[in-house]
């Protein structure tokens, strides 16, 4: 009666481990970008390339996902598009300006 109850014991507690989930490597590059947009404020694609283990085309793709889904801001200016972080009270402030102008 020991032995089969030991056998499960032995197996739930290997099972643990094999139960938690890794982080990807797409969840671990992500993290590393948002690191770089928190440092440098704002980014292009081949500064976050730069600043990151991802490829410019790579970074790229994530910035464009990351605006699309609304957690980042994207400014233009001279010709290039620059991907930041949003601000606190900044879509508040652009809206007054706009309305000003």
């Amino acid at each position: 009666m020991i032995f089969p109850a030991f056998g499960l014991l032995v197996r739930g507690i290997a099972g643990t481990s094999e139960d938690r989930p890794e982080l990807s490597g797409a969840n671990s590059k992500e993290r590393e970008l948002l690191g770089a947009l928190r440092e440098h404020g704002e980014l292009t694609p081949a500064r976050a390339a730069m600043e990151t283990s991802l490829t410019v085309a790579e970074a790229d793709e994530m910035l464009k996902e990351l605006a699309e889904g609304g957690h980042l801001d994207v400014r233009v200016r001279g010709g290039g598009i620059f991907y930041a972080l949003w601000e606190p009270g900044g879509e508040d402030a652009r809206q007054e300006l706009e309305g000003r102008g």
